[in-house]
């Protein structure tokens, strides 16, 4: 009977230990969890995934970069004075059809201004130039771009901005382009540089397009100053004398 109760009371006892060291167990499980979601959550704040900004869709961020200072010319007179436009400081004019203003360095880089109707917008601000840049993707459909349409705002110029990579007599080029409408003119600013200067000269593009100004054409301003003042006079007024870049006779285009 004792032997019966002493063994009774070891089992009692034992089995309370274990109770306790199930419970200990169970606790260090339990910590040893916590400690682990600790570290992960940690860790994760550091991973290079989480700690990126969500990415932005270049064709709906308006893009405001700062170019470098580059020495430009004095304002010339382009498109009957509705654009007036400076170019890199050391740089020749060069006379090309289709062409507002050509200037080049060398051979590379250069800088092509051109113009045209555009029905579809009138003038191009921050309010309106994300659609604008909407249609500009859409105007060049499955076009292989090295650098994506996107809304940008430098100076005086709102427009866009893409670019894509080219090839000439086995010189790898860059092409990037700057677009903008205004009075339903749609003004093209184009460098077109050896690849491996782009980042260079894009700089010099954009300080170029910053300093253009934008007003009504000068002949119809001054016809309708002579309207007021020749009521009786028959026929059309004098047109205004423009400025115009003096080209250079060097080269031609390649």
């Amino acid at each position: 009977m004792r032997l019966t109760r002493g063994a009774n009371r070891a089992s009692w006892w034992l089995g309370d230990k274990m109770l306790l060291l199930a419970a200990a167990m169970v606790a260090a499980v339990f910590l040893a969890g916590c400690s682990s979601e600790t570290k992960q959550e940690g860790s994760s704040s550091k991973s290079p995934e989480s700690g990126k900004a969500p990415a932005q869709d270049p064709l709906t961020t308006l893009w405001r970069p700062q170019p470098k200072p580059v020495k430009l010319t004095d304002p010339l007179e382009l498109d009957q004075g509705r654009l007036e436009l400076p170019t890199p400081d050391g740089w020749e004019l060069r006379r090309m059809p289709d062409y507002l203003l050509v200037c080049h360095r060398g051979n590379y880089p250069r800088i092509y201004v051109s113009a045209a109707d555009d029905a579809a917008f009138t003038n191009i601000t921050p309010a309106n130039v994300v659609q604008y840049a909407k249609s500009a993707a859409k105007r060049l459909g499955d076009k292989k771009l090295a650098v994506p349409v996107r809304p940008v705002q430098v100076g005086n110029f709102v427009g866009v901005s893409y670019g894509w990579e080219a090839t000439a007599k086995g010189k790898r080029l860059m092409r990037f382009f700057l677009v903008t409408t205004r009075g339903q003119r749609r003004y093209t600013i184009e460098l077109r540089c050896l690849e491996a200067t782009y980042d260079a000269y894009r700089d010099t593009a954009l300080a170029v397009a910053a300093a253009a100004r934008f007003g009504p054409a000068k002949e119809e301003k001054h016809s309708a100053d002579k309207a007021d003042t020749k009521a009786n006079t028959a026929g059309k007024a004098a047109p205004v004398k423009k400025s115009s870049p003096t080209p250079s006779s060097k080269g031609k285009e390649e």
